[in-house]
């Protein structure tokens, strides 16, 4: 019986430790690469994260924004690369996912962020009180495990999600109220 895994070609991702506090990584638009990404975005920030519930969080934060940008970010034909940028603090871990999509909205800045806001509120009212949900959750998982996030559109330079998180509190916005 064949193994479902497909084989990721390992020339095509770029892991580059930039400074000792910013990690930079290159990977093509195929969701083969997630779990490598993903465990070395981690690997990277486990330095600076005591809290183990924190450090989760941002495993799922980097997950999805991930999963997003490959599914919603350049077309599959044109496989464009997916780029994140990781800098560590003290006080805040910064992460900036940059695909090569227009995103689901082409227009200013602040269309993009009423979009993205009616989507999150759309969203909440979606989910509560449901728990079987398995799509959807990307933008509310930013609103409530981070302690900022931005969405810029840009159908030129491609869609960019930046999302920042505290490595010493418990929870995202949560624990800020």
């Amino acid at each position: 019986m064949k193994d479902s895994v497909k084989e990721i070609d390992i020339k095509k991702l770029n892991i580059e430790n930039i400074a000792p506090n910013h990690l930079k990584i290159t990977f093509p638009n195929d969701f083969s690469y997630v779990r490598i990404v993903r465990k070395a975005c981690i690997d990277f920030v486990k330095g600076f994260i005591e809290n183990e519930n924190k450090l989760f969080q941002l495993e799922i934060l980097i997950d999805e924004v991930c999963n997003n940008a490959i599914e919603h970010g350049s077309p599959l034909y044109k496989m464009q690369d997916i780029y994140i940028n990781i800098w560590c603090r003290k006080d805040e871990i910064k992460v900036r996912i940059q695909d090569g999509g227009k995103g689901y909205r082409v227009g200013d800045d602040e269309l993009n962020r009423e979009f993205s806001k009616e989507i999150i509120k759309e969203r909440e009212e979606l989910f509560e009180g449901l728990r079987e949900i398995r799509r959807g959750r990307g933008l509310l998982l930013l609103k409530e495990l981070s302690s900022y996030f931005d969405i810029n559109l840009d159908p030129v330079r491609g869609s960019v999600i930046e999302f920042s998180v505290c490595p010493r509190s418990s929870a995202g916005r949560a624990a800020d109220s």
